[in-house]
């Protein structure tokens, strides 16, 4: 966040201790959908312990690194900092990284995540959380109930903020469309 307050921009790897980036022995990497992003020793180290056959069974398979998140928690910090620039920025960087992440692994996290660090009050990740998921919906249920939707009943239920903001809408939507288009008579 410091970095943003003289750049007017922050990245992932700038987050980073300079002392874990500079070690001979380099971490795990990443991929961000802005680049690289080099990951500092202490995350290796919990990678490792994910991944050895005591511990991985009983850890969610979507658990892992994802850039998504961390500019999630950006926009909360700067939500709560009172730093518009960076609560834009960072917003900006959500909605590219969400659209690339509508798969089921990433896509049900990164709603839950939105929801659980930002307050009902504040519209900006939420509503744009809303408008991807409406643009997107024919990806996100394809219809077909054997494959694996990224947007299942269950998390209707798990976030229900998230559904009465989408079905709030859908509503608004909807009713829009018929008085454009006279498909709405009045009762």
């Amino acid at each position: 966040m410091i970095d943003y307050l003289y750049s007017l921009d922050y990245q992932i790897k700038d987050c980073l201790a300079d002392s874990d980036q500079d070690s001979p022995e380099k971490a795990s990497i990443f991929r961000d959908f802005e680049g690289a992003t080099t990951v500092t020793k202490s995350v290796r180290k919990l990678e490792y312990l994910i991944r050895s056959p005591l511990i991985s069974h009983s850890i969610p398979s979507y658990f892992s690194f994802d850039p998504l998140l961390f500019h999630i928690l950006m926009y909360s910090l700067a939500d709560r900092m009172f730093i518009e620039g960076l609560k834009a920025l960072s917003k900006v960087k959500v909605e590219r990284g969400l659209v690339q992440r509508l798969d089921a692994n990433k896509f049900q996290s990164v709603i839950i995540e939105i929801d659980n660090s930002t307050p009902a009050s504040d519209g900006g990740l939420r509503d744009l959380a809303v408008k991807i998921t409406l643009d997107h919906l024919t990806q996100l249920r394809p219809g077909d109930e054997t494959t694996h939707m990224a947007f299942p009943n269950s998390l209707v239920e798990l976030v229900p903020q998230f559904s009465s903001d989408l079905f709030v809408s859908v509503m608004d939507k909807t009713v829009f469309g018929w008085n454009q288009h006279g498909l709405c008579r009045e009762n």
